[in-house]
């Protein structure tokens, strides 16, 4: 037995004088792990020589945990481990624990366990930030960047809660929204600013804010807000957008789109801005303009002591004392007004459109006026009423004739006619060559018909052209008369046979003559009477006659009969439609037929040359129908569809 137990010890045993290789084992630095997440450790075995020594067992320890491994053929061991359950540095170590034919080795190092931060940054970059995570508060460092430990098993997407802050008097910097960027979390805030709004007219005088009944603003960004006159408001005035591949803050803009003041807008849309954060008071630009009103009498001129009622555009009246007819109001709003003087007279309201500084007159009636002109109309009518008394017109045509003043005789004469076409009834047209003979002579005729005036023989229908040269006719209304005995010797109306040389003679309507000697022949004032030539008559109208006593040698009333010698009597022709002369008789032009200006719808493709060619004939008619819708088309290449076309 003995024997056996000393052969099984020298078989287990080394043989004596056998050498083992010595090994080197050498571990990396690990770089620190967050709590919460695996840890990498690296070793490398090899000889002393530096031959690495693969396929050989190595074991790790750390806070008494074991982990082994197997080197590579480069002789290196890669550990994956689980970091310890709390943050901080712990010291592990690597071991091989030889063979046969190498020595045992060992190697240690540290592996550094950081705690699990959930990491916050602002937008814009703000220190003091405070947030609140499951009852954690935690604040933004001056980076703007805020921390806070979490368990390994945290939730990222988990937000916490943001806190607004008030950064200065009147700056408050407002939690937005979250926004992840590139991987990390931001939150972004925006800033709104506190604002008071000042007034001022053209000139830079303060304007008082009570004024104001409204302002609405429009921001850069689209949204429109109203805001008081007289009280501060607080604005959007910065916020984060994705610029150029980062999150920025961007200025937000306004601009002043309306201000009301006493009920009409008093600024130019959007042309005023303004930038919160740059500025805290805006000082708005009010288009106000003065009104200088005169009031003054309307017929002499001088100045009027009266009050002014000045409506505004809101429909507000407010009455102001004119000093010696003078008012001059200031601070008016751009807008429509109406002014009126109040006083013991007359006034009409008028209207002043301010856009501008303006000076108004106002035109009042007085009294004065009023008693002024109702005496001149007093007068008018007693001079008309006495004009038209028996004898009065003659008597004051008379007087007027005497004096060699022929204007105001005319102007008797036309009241004398007027008013006697009222009083008397008859009508007296007479006809005279003036400038062909003399007033007074023999030669003159007259045509004396005191009867109603009968209608107009154009209206009638019933009268043609005369036969004379086209350039001398002249169209003038004439009653029909009746018909009446022809003279023998001259075939027509012997009232108005005519005894005078065919160039010279005209006939022209008169006014009414003073009385006069009485030609024996014709038994006509002899100033009145007339010679004509038929060439040169002219049209009269001429009242119908009632009957009348014949006179026994010409067989026509007694009082019209004009005795002419047969041998000097002018032969006329009777006009076959009038049954009157032919030089007498009334040539109406033949009426153009009126032209009705069509219209044309403009359609999709039309060209004014296109236009033209159909409803004209012409394409290079284009310019007659442009020149004729001047109000609707403005560029001859350029018409729109659907626009109305006058085509004459």
């Amino acid at each position: 037995m003995a024997l056996m137990a000393l052969a099984v010890a020298l078989m287990a045993s080394p043989a004596r004088g056998a050498v083992k290789d010595p090994t080197v084992l050498t571990v990396e630095r690990p770089a620190p792990v967050v709590w919460g997440d695996r840890a990498t450790v690296t070793a490398h075995l090899r000889l002393q020589s530096g031959a690495p020594l693969g396929d050989r067992h190595v074991d790790l320890h750390i806070a008494g945990d074991v982990a082994g491994g197997r080197t590579d053929a480069a002789g290196t061991a890669t550990f994956d481990l689980k970091t310890p359950v709390n943050p901080g540095t712990y010291y592990f170590q690597v071991t091989f624990n030889g063979t046969t034919t190498l020595l045992p080795s060992q190697a240690g190092g540290t592996l550094t366990v950081q705690p699990r931060l959930f990491t916050i940054r602002t937008v814009p970059s703000n220190p003091g930030l405070s947030f609140n995570l499951n009852g954690t508060v935690f604040v933004s460092d001056a980076d703007g960047v805020a921390r806070v430990q979490v368990s390994p098993t945290f939730d990222a997407s988990l937000r916490p809660q943001a806190a607004d802050k008030q950064v200065a008097p009147g700056v408050e910097e407002r939690f937005a929204r979250w926004r992840t960027h590139n991987g990390d979390i931001y939150a972004t805030y925006e800033m709104y600013y506190q604002i008071r709004l000042a007034f001022v007219d053209l000139a830079g005088h303060p304007v008082d804010p009570g004024r104001v009944t409204k302002v609405d603003l429009k921001s850069a960004i689209g949204s429109q807000m109203s805001v008081p006159a007289d009280s501060p408001f607080t604005v959007l005035g910065q916020r984060v957008v994705p610029l150029a591949g980062e999150l920025q803050a961007k200025e937000v803009t306004y601009a002043a789109e309306d201000v009301v003041v006493d009920g009409a807008s008093v600024i130019h849309v959007a042309q005023q801005r303004f930038t919160p954060s740059t500025q805290r008071v805006w000082t708005i630009t009010l288009l106000f303009y003065s009104a200088h009103i005169s009031v003054r009498d309307a017929l002499f001129g001088f100045p009027i002591d009266t009050n002014v009622a000045v409506t505004y555009p809101d429909g507000r009246v407010v009455g102001m004392p004119a000093k010696d007819g003078e008012l001059t109001l200031t601070a008016l709003a751009r807008g429509d007004y109406r002014v009126v003087a109040q006083g013991w007279g007359i006034s009409f309201s008028w209207p002043v459109a301010l856009s501008r500084d303006q000076q108004v007159e106002l035109k009042f009636i007085s009294y004065l006026d009023i008693g002024v002109a109702t005496g001149l109309l007093l007068i008018v009518v007693l001079g008309l009423m006495l004009a038209g008394r028996p004898g009065m017109g003659q008597a004051l045509r008379g007087i007027a004739w005497r004096r060699g003043a022929p204007v105001a005789t005319a102007a008797v004469n036309r009241t004398a006619e007027l008013v006697g076409a009222v009083a008397r009834g008859p009508r007296v047209v007479r006809t005279m060559a003036s400038g062909i003979f003399p007033p007074g002579s023999a030669q003159t005729r007259v045509a004396h018909v005191p009867t109603p005036v009968a209608p107009s023989a154009e209206s009638s229908g019933a009268v043609k052209a005369p036969r004379v040269p086209r350039a001398q006719a002249t169209r003038v209304r004439r009653p029909e008369a009746p018909e009446a005995p022809t003279d023998k010797a001259t075939k027509v109306p012997a009232a108005q046979a005519i005894r005078a040389p065919r160039a010279q003679a005209t006939r022209v309507q008169g006014a009414d003559a003073p009385e006069a000697p009485m030609d024996k022949a014709t038994k006509v004032p002899a100033a009145q009477a007339i010679r004509v030539p038929r060439a040169q008559a002219t049209r009269v109208r001429r009242p119908e006659a009632p009957e009348a006593p014949m006179d026994k040698a010409t067989k026509v009333p007694a009082a019209q009969a004009i005795r002419v010698p047969r041998a000097q009597a002018t032969r006329v022709r009777r006009d076959k439609a009038t049954k009157v002369p032919a030089a007498q008789a009334i040539r109406v032009p033949r009426a153009e037929p009126i032209r009705v200006p069509r219209v044309y719808v403009v359609r999709a493709g039309d060209t004014l040359r296109s236009i033209a060619a159909t409803m004209l004939g012409d394409e290079n008619a284009w310019p007659e129908i442009l020149h004729a819708n001047g109000d609707v088309v403005f560029d001859p290449d350029r018409i729109l569809p659907g626009t109305r076309l006058r085509i004459r």
